[in-house]
């Protein structure tokens, strides 16, 4: 909606661009087998607005990764 990004908004009326209409479609039903961190993971790098989007440093912190950091180091030392 024209609230989620107020200067994308304002930068699409400056260009005369009118945005596609549709509805989303949950992640849970894109990807039904993804664990909730992945889930949650994909929804904070898909955020429209870049301001709420996190950044790269901010995803690598997200329990997705601490997950599979400690299961890939776990592995790689052979326990």
């Amino acid at each position: 909606s024209s609230t989620q990004w107020v200067e994308g908004q304002k930068l699409a009326n400056a260009m005369n661009y009118k945005w596609p209409k549709f509805t989303a479609t949950p992640l849970t039903q894109l990807i039904p087998n993804a664990s909730t961190e992945a889930l949650s993971l994909l929804a904070r790098l898909l955020e429209y607005n870049p301001q709420k989007r996190c950044t790269a440093s901010e995803a690598l912190q997200h329990p997705y990764f601490a997950d599979h950091m400690n299961n890939g180091v776990a592995a790689a030392d052979g326990q």
